[in-house]
């Protein structure tokens, strides 16, 4: 029983955060990527849409205003996204999970696994994103293996 209800309260919330942050980075990627400039199409030209809320940029001729309206306009689009949406929906359940976990667990046992987060991040956005991994983030990764490896076999402090 204490097995599950740390795996409830302390690992799926940090997955549920790391997967909503997967959601929300690809959503703004897909949203937000600036315009290709190549020379066989003008400045102004509309880009091929990524998704069916993508705008083309207001060119750097545009006035101020137009281009705080396109803005405005841009982030309508980025809220009004219903992958944004689950994304940041996902990031805050997991955070209320993790405050209940807070409340059961001393938080110098339980802390260290946000540790988790931040490996699956590191290895999900080369798989997920195309991102690089270099040798520096490999080996960080690793010494964080290490650290949470050698935290896990400390008790574990469950409040009663």
């Amino acid at each position: 029983m204490k097995t599950f209800r740390f795996l409830i309260l302390v690992i799926f919330p940090i997955f549920l955060m790391t997967s909503g942050e997967f959601v929300l980075k690809h959503s703004i990627n897909s949203v937000t990527e600036p315009a290709e400039v190549t020379v066989a199409r003008p400045v102004t030209a509309p880009r091929p849409a990524v998704m069916f809320h993508s705008l083309p940029p207001k060119p750097a001729s545009a006035g101020f205003v137009e281009r705080v309206l396109d803005r405005v306009e841009r982030a309508m689009h980025l809220v009004s996204d219903i992958r944004v949406v689950a994304g940041v929906l996902m990031v805050t359940g997991g955070g209320l999970l993790w405050l209940v976990a807070m409340s059961r667990y001393e938080l110098s046992f339980i802390y260290p696994f946000l540790t988790i987060n931040y490996l699956a991040i590191v290895v999900g956005a080369q798989w997920v994103l195309g991102e690089q991994l270099n040798s520096i983030r490999i080996f960080s990764a690793i010494f964080v293996v290490i650290g949470l490896l050698l935290i896990s076999k400390s008790p574990n402090s469950e409040r009663q």
